[in-house]
């Protein structure tokens, strides 16, 4: 499933005339597979942070 969110933020998730919907603008980073710091596996690092920390109290 992270795969398919990943495309489906490169393939752009803003709408033009509105907010930003994020604190930062992390779907505008370079597109470089394998990059450390680069999109997309700084969103994935993001996604398995937020599964592994999820909790019952959350």
């Amino acid at each position: 499933m992270l795969p398919e969110l990943v495309e489906l933020g490169r393939a752009g998730i803003e709408e033009p005339g509105l907010p930003m919907p994020f604190l930062r603008d992390w779907h505008a980073e370079p597109f470089a597979p394998g990059a450390p710091h680069g999109f997309p596996t700084a969103s994935l690092a993001w996604w398995w942070t937020q599964r592994a920390t999820f909790g019952p109290k959350d």
